[in-house]
């Protein structure tokens, strides 16, 4: 049986290399997790150390979290603004769309920020 974890981050197997992924949104499979492709895909948490493929890289598990996390932005991001997921895992200020957290700080697109996770909602 596994370890209970208690603040929210596991080590998953990366199916493909993660490392400089740190803030990217993932999907579990059947081989791991990998960075999500789609806008409205079922993430499970943000990366916060990527590995090689068939390493362990640590996820923040979104809902189960006890804390912040880093994301990676994918637009402008404004702070106390939600963040919605981008169909390459990133995340930006969109109006609508699959909504991951709330921004803490501002940022450029490309940098890393700090935002609180949430579980996962739709915004139509």
């Amino acid at each position: 049986m596994a370890q209970i974890k208690t603040r929210g981050i596991v080590a998953l197997t990366a199916a493909a290399d993660q490392t400089g992924n740190e803030g990217y949104c993932v999907v579990l499979g059947a081989t791991g997790v990998t960075v999500a492709t789609g806008a409205a895909d079922k993430v499970i948490g943000v990366i916060t150390e990527g590995d090689v493929s068939g390493g362990k890289s640590d996820v923040a598990v979104f809902g189960a979290i006890d804390g912040t996390a880093h994301f990676k932005a994918g637009g402008a991001v404004t702070a106390g603004s939600r963040l919605m997921l981008k169909a390459d895992g990133t995340v930006d200020c969109a109006a609508t769309g699959l909504c991951v957290g709330v921004a803490l700080d501002a940022a450029a697109t490309g940098e890393l920020f700090e935002g609180a996770p949430l579980t996962p909602v739709t915004y139509t």
